[in-house]
């Protein structure tokens, strides 16, 4: 019988199955090409990732100023519109249902708005 045709070839045990074992600088110059690779897509994808996050900084800022535009405008308007009941009543438990009234009013105001701004 006829041996192995690599009988006696002594392989290192990490060495990979189709690698150059015959030509190391191949192997390198594949793994400094892999890690270049790798390199460059991480510093893509940071990149990426920022811009994403600016953007989203942007829409969030763009979003809470909406926001407290619309709760300011919703409770800036309460007083104006109860001052006359209110200097009328010298009932405190109406004066504080009017007062609930008109924020639980006001909230549902906001939300709607804000629901909408969505």
């Amino acid at each position: 019988m006829n041996p192995a045709p690599f009988a006696g070839t002594i392989v290192h045990p990490q060495t990979e199955v189709g690698s150059n074992w015959k030509h190391p600088e191949l192997d390198y110059q594949a793994a400094r090409a892999r890690k270049e690779s790798a390199h460059a897509d991480i510093a893509e994808r940071e990149a990426r990732a920022r811009a994403d996050g600016l953007m989203l900084v942007d829409t969030i800022e763009s979003a809470v100023t909406e926001a407290v535009a619309i709760i300011r405008a919703a409770l800036a308007i309460i007083p104006a519109s109860l001052a006359s009941q209110i200097a009328l009543s010298t009932d405190e438990n109406q004066i504080r249902y009017l007062l609930e009234d008109k924020i639980n009013a006001a909230l549902e105001d906001i939300a709607t708005q804000l629901a909408e701004q969505a």
